[in-house]
């Protein structure tokens, strides 16, 4: 009879082990396709079309970095001060 009532009891462990498991696999990916969706939608929605010009602009155009922009100015300048 004891030996019933240790398997009765490592058979409710066992389920309770899988329901974490399994909750915690749900959770997880409920929250994965939570952060693909907001980034795909996040790419594609302008709230505010007064200033989808300066987006395009942004997009449209090739800026140089920090670096490049600074070592260029030495192509012209013997000086280039940082401030």
């Amino acid at each position: 009879m004891s030996n019933q009532v240790v398997c009765a009891e490592n058979g409710k462990v066992s389920m309770v082990i899988f329901l974490r498991k399994a909750c915690l696999a749900l959770l997880t990916a409920v929250i994965l396709i939570g952060l693909c969706n907001s980034k795909a939608t996040a790419q594609t929605v302008i709230k505010n079309d007064s200033i989808r010009p300066y987006i395009h602009f942004l997009e449209t155009n090739k800026f140089l970095s920090a670096k490049e922009y600074v070592l260029s100015k030495f192509e012209t300048y013997d000086i280039v001060i940082l401030s």
